[in-house]
């Protein structure tokens, strides 16, 4: 169901925005296994001292089993299918350290985890071969969670935000799949497997879309690969309703439209969502109308004049928006889906008030 809304709305949660990175799903299947020492050899690795009690590990360490590794990938050679490198991020840099109200750590760009714990609690090696086959992650978490109490940039203690609702930052963690080194009847192969809790990670707008709440830019990173092997019916589609807005402008404020495709959107929680687009198969359209000249009318237009009408009235034109659902990526599984809601302009208002003076 739709319903109009203005530009302003109640704000209840401030979500650091984390990078999603992607992995494809691998087989098992290519080359043989290879001959090593004694069964469960794997098991004896521990995460590094300075990833005591963490999920996942940026640090190699003295103990990362390098030349194990390269025979594996000597044997069954990922790289030759996969390429050198089979995750990435959607980060362009440490300029994008969260937002102005809910900082976030960016010391992880484009790095290999070592290590991750898995779901069973278990210390996992994750496969990683500098210039042969890497897995990289971009990571962000933030550097205040918990409730906000303090002065930040939009938000400030003795403000009737802070009396009305709670302000907190959340870090966001999503699951992500690792290609793990393991022991299988005293021969190694490979498995693929998540880490306990999720990595935090999350997708980015494209560049043209920085600072919007959708985009239309499919961007460099938009996971294709996972959009294809999701299980999708004509009953989701239906369920999302009407994709149309207005199509008459008033002849007052003229109109700004496109009727294309959307990949990203920011939710009702300020979260970028990745947005479920599938050409000739699942397209997610809508119409989005906005005003060509947003503001106040200074000038003669068809109806009001300025020596006269304008120096009474206070006349604007103003984008009217509409709430519109989406089937996007779920924040639980680059496998599963989900519905997010977020306003989208719908077309242009002429609003006139009279002047005090």
């Amino acid at each position: 169901m739709e319903r109009e809304k203005f530009c302003s709305r109640n704000v209840y949660f401030i979500y650091t925005c984390l990078q999603i990175a992607v992995l494809i799903s691998f087989s098992k299947s290519m080359g043989n296994p290879i001959e090593i020492a004694a069964p469960s050899s794997l098991l004896r690795y521990g995460m590094p001292a300075a990833c005591k009690n963490q999920t996942f590990c940026f640090e190699k360490g003295d103990n990362y089993p390098d030349d194990l590794v390269e025979q594996f990938l000597k044997a069954i050679p990922l790289q030759n299918n996969l390429g050198s490198r089979i995750g990435f991020s959607f980060r362009g840099g440490d300029e994008e350290n969260g937002n102005a109200d809910c900082p976030a750590n960016t010391t992880y760009v484009d790095k290999p985890i070592y290590y991750i714990v898995d779901e069973m609690g278990m210390v996992r090696v994750v496969i990683q071969s500098p210039k042969k086959f890497e897995q990289i992650y971009s990571t962000r978490w933030c550097l205040n969670p918990g409730v906000i109490t303090k002065n930040t940039a939009h938000f400030f203690p003795e403000s009737l935000t802070f009396k009305k609702v709670q302000l907190r930052c959340e870090t966001s963690y999503m699951d992500l799949d690792f290609m793990v080194l393991v022991d299988d009847y005293d021969q190694p192969t490979y498995e693929v497997v998540k880490a306990l809790g999720g990595i935090p990670v999350c997708y980015q707008m494209p560049e043209a879309c920085i600072g919007q709440s959708y985009c239309f830019e499919k961007g460099d990173h938009y996971p294709d690969d996972i959009m294809q092997k999701l299980n999708l019916n004509f009953e989701i589609q239906n369920s999302i309703g009407t994709r149309k807005g207005s199509d008459v402008d008033e002849p007052d404020c003229p109109s700004n439209s496109t009727d294309s495709p959307i990949y990203y959107i920011v939710d009702k929680n300020d979260i970028i969502r990745v947005v479920v687009q599938i050409p000739d198969k699942f397209p997610q359209r809508f119409n989005v109308r906005w005003c060509l000249n947003e503001g106040k009318i200074n000038s003669d237009t068809k109806h009001f004049m300025a020596s006269t009408t304008l120096k009474k009235y206070d006349v604007e034109c103003v984008s009217s928006k509409l709430e519109f659902d989406f089937i996007v990526l779920s924040l639980e599984s680059d496998d599963k889906i989900e519905i997010a809601t977020t306003n989208l302009p719908v077309c242009c208002k002429c609003r006139y008030e009279l002047k005090k003076n």
